[in-house]
């Protein structure tokens, strides 16, 4: 005697919330490692620049800036490199329908906004904060200037902008997890059965007698007494 299984569900469609949210956070992690790699190509020259310019210093001294100003970049190289790594890694497993990876991207990615938007307005005051102080006979504006001198040019417009479309990007991207439709997708589903309990009608009697009790028949019906 056969008994039909229930088949079990297909798999559920992505939408095209998630699947947008998956390939932002994609380009977060390219645009990340990238925003951090474009300094490196300038770092001698600001080290040097950053030891001329404190060279009146005697604590810090001149050696002492310059190690901190390499191991600064070096240090947010490998930050930003971090974060993309961890991007990329959560853009795919949000594809892939993973809820834990929803809230850690909202985790990140809000935290990724927090640090995107404050060095954005850090960079845009940087100037002002710096502007006629002096520390241990040294001008520090005259310093800062000194050494955004040895950056190209094009580097601050280029970085800002790639910031401003990261920041875009992380808002956008914890929006559209949010969005009812990524919520469908991310619900756990309920087995529509439990295989150790299945649920399935009682067989008949045999020689064509009443169901036994409990079946779909007549549930409070007993066997015929012999």
């Amino acid at each position: 005697m056969s008994y039909a299984v229930p088949a079990s569900p297909g798999p559920k469609s992505r939408p095209a919330v998630v699947t947008a949210a998956g390939y932002l956070l994609f380009l977060v992690a390219v645009l990340l490692i990238i925003n951090a790699l474009l300094p490196l190509a300038s770092l001698n020259k600001v080290v040097d620049a950053t030891r001329e310019a404190y060279a009146n210093s005697t604590n810090p001294t001149p050696d002492t800036m310059a190690s901190f100003a390499r191991a600064g970049a070096i240090v947010g190289v490998v930050i930003a490199i971090l974060f993309g790594v961890l991007f990329f890694i959560l853009g795919s497993l949000n594809l892939g329908g993973k809820r834990p990876a929803r809230i850690l991207t909202w985790v990140f990615g809000g935290l990724g906004v927090l640090c995107t938007g404050c060095g954005l307005g850090t960079s845009g005051l940087s100037s002002r904060l710096t502007s006629g102080t002096n520390a241990n006979g040294v001008d520090v504006k005259a310093a800062t200037d000194h050494i955004n001198a040895a950056r190209p040019s094009w580097l601050l417009p280029v970085s800002t902008t790639l910031s401003v479309i990261v920041l875009l990007a992380l808002i956008a991207v914890i929006i559209m997890l949010a969005m009812p439709q990524s919520n469908a997708f991310f619900r756990k589903e309920e087995p529509a059965f439990d295989p150790a309990f299945p649920n399935l009608p009682y067989p008949p009697a045999p020689g064509g007698g009443q169901p036994f009790p409990g079946s779909s028949g007549d549930a409070g019906s007993l066997p015929p007494s012999a």
